[in-house]
């Protein structure tokens, strides 16, 4: 089952396959496993909790949970991890996909038990990314033991029922119109699993959704870069849902891969795309299930995608049809960066100076740093060099080229020859002034400006 939910055309759902073995096609109500989409809820939830001032991620995990406290550091390990280590990959546990996928249901006191007898760690806490799923049932108990409440009844109560998401749940939602069942292929054909109950593991992917809840989980995760479609503000604030999408821990990239950079945030994966800027994800790989959730922050697009069977590559066309709505909603608002009214007005001031040398607009518009970057003597020799070189300046079809942030602008000014490129960046302060003027002679033909 999948959604796109494009801002040129909308909402898009495409439902096919077979739900319950009778040829039953999903349909956006349709329960799924998410498995490990589930993280993004217990990160929220830690945060929901850190900003009541009732957990310090920098403080270590053990301070928490008492049965942390009996792990034996070896002589190559210096620190035990924090909170924060855990949320963002990087607390020195190894990947545990396939034993951790096997235990939901464990018991709490089974659950301190097997915390007590210790761990071992593949590199020190804090210094390298490692998939652990381990690691994210401990929030899920850290969560329990700072507030008395269950982790499956913290997430209803603090995220599902306020963000009115009433076909998601630890057990297959009432509300849906049908559940998935989960299969695996085997050598006599497709075998339907039989689906663990919640337990101390639930925090790593316990979550029953549908297309349409992780979607409305997606926008609002996403929608904390955009002031015009924030909600939510009350169940975790939007500085709280940015900080979970940063990149707080490095993932070397491996050949081939098709984003600059990679990394992981809180209980989300963060990517840069050449093309499309900061992307926003997490996959779920379940016995008899598949998941994954993208977005792109810039544009407002969200795709999920939902399978039940285990460890389908559900991600690829997700990551495609995300990857297509993106492309045209970046095109559609391609431009749509404004300067400042101050950018602007700097921007007339240097077309006066470059007609006119006027020591008083020099004074009014420039920071002391430009003159003690390149002296004025020296800009104006090659101010003069460019003219030279340029011929006549035409001021009436002047083309603005690009404006990358508020405090940032290039444009063209055509010449008999070819263009004048000016650039020009703002300083940060109340009262933004010029801290930077790049002035270059540019090939071309003027014809056509506008």
């Amino acid at each position: 089952m999948f959604i796109v939910d494009d801002p040129d055309c909308g909402r898009i759902t495409a439902g096919f396959g077979d739900l319950d073995g009778r040829g039953t096609s999903p349909g956006p109500d349709t329960a799924f496993r998410i498995a490990s989409c589930t993280k993004s809820f217990t990160a929220a939830l830690i945060l929901i909790l850190r900003d009541a001032g009732l957990v310090e991620l920098d403080r270590p995990a053990a301070d928490y949970l008492p049965a942390l406290r009996t792990w034996a550091l070896p002589c190559s390990i210096s620190t035990h991890p924090t909170v924060r280590m855990f949320l963002t990959m990087s607390s020195g546990l190894g990947t545990d996909n396939e034993w951790a996928d096997r235990q939901e249901s464990m018991s709490v006191e089974d659950f301190e038990v097997l915390l007590s007898g210790g761990v071992q760690f593949v590199s020190e806490p804090g210094t390298a990314y490692e998939y652990s799923n381990l690691g994210y049932a401990i929030l899920g108990r850290i969560a329990e033991q700072i507030t008395g409440s269950s982790y499956v009844d913290l997430v209803r109560n603090r995220l599902l029922t306020p963000l009115g998401m009433d076909r998601t749940d630890f057990v297959v939602p009432v509300r849906a119109t049908d559940s998935a069942t989960g299969f695996v292929r085997r050598p006599g054909g497709w075998t339907a699993l039989v689906q663990p109950s919640p337990g101390a593991f639930s925090a790593i992917g316990g979550l029953y959704s549908t297309a349409s809840d992780l979607a409305l989980w997606a926008h609002w995760l996403c929608s904390a870069f955009d002031p015009d479609r924030n909600h939510g503000e009350k169940i975790l604030s939007s500085a709280s849902r940015r900080e979970m999408q940063q990149m707080h821990r490095h993932i070397p990239m491996t050949d081939g891969a098709p984003c600059t950079s990679l990394g992981y945030g809180f209980g989300l994966y963060v990517n840069h795309d050449p093309e499309l800027g900061m992307l926003i994800s997490h996959s779920g790989g379940y016995p008899g299930f598949s998941s994954h959730m993208r977005w792109h922050p810039s544009s407002g697009a969200v795709a999920v995608g939902l399978e039940n069977a285990t460890y389908a590559k559900v991600q690829a066309p997700t990551a495609q049809a995300l990857a297509l709505a993106a492309k045209r909603a970046t095109t559609a608002t391609a431009g749509e960066t404004m300067p400042w009214p101050r950018t602007l007005a700097a921007r007339s001031a240097v077309d006066s100076l470059l007609q006119a040398w006027d020591e008083q607009l020099v004074q009014e518009w420039f920071a002391d740093n430009v003159a003690a970057d390149i002296p004025w003597n020296q800009r104006r020799s090659e101010l003069d060099t460019l003219k030279q070189r340029l011929g006549t300046l035409n001021f009436d079809d002047i083309r603005i080229d690009s404006a990358a942030t508020p405090a940032q602008l290039t444009w063209l000014i055509p010449a008999d020859s070819g263009f004048l490129r000016c650039s020009i960046l703002m300083h940060p302060l109340a009262r933004p002034l010029i801290q930077r003027l790049d002035l270059e002679f540019e090939a071309g033909s003027p014809t056509g400006c506008a």
